[in-house]
């Protein structure tokens, strides 16, 4: 029995798409998880000196570190958590004072914004 060219490209193409999904499948199952990501935005009028973010859970902790962001400037960082559980962010001003705050306690959004004003520090979702 010999096979047709259709068939022998119908044969192929159907081998390739399998392997293919089953290449997908194996590593997505080896990934280690997704992050969520956290975009801070500087609306005030002056330099943050530093901005220190901080979460955990029962078997890790975690602190990331922001310096000198300018002005309107904004930064995105990933976190190894999940949603909704929360982390915290203390927001040291050039004239000593602090805003600190835990954020992203609730929502189960991926992708979270922190907006800093000069009348507070907003966001979480």
């Amino acid at each position: 029995m010999t096979l047709s060219r259709r068939n022998l490209l119908l044969i192929i193409i159907a081998s390739a798409l399998l392997g293919a999904s089953v290449t997908h499948k194996v590593w997505q199952s080896s990934y280690p998880g997704r992050p969520l990501f956290v975009e801070f935005h500087n609306l005030r009028s002056e330099t943050i000196p530093l901005i220190t973010i901080e979460h955990g859970n029962a078997s890790s902790q975690e602190k990331i570190i922001l310096t000198q962001m300018k002005p309107d400037e904004r930064r995105v960082i990933s976190l190894n958590h999940s949603p909704g559980m929360g982390y915290n962010v203390i927001t040291s001003l050039a004239n000593g004072d602090e805003y600190n705050m835990c954020l992203g306690k609730g929502t189960e959004k991926w992708v979270n914004q922190v907006r800093i004003r000069d009348s507070g520090m907003y966001g979480g979702s």
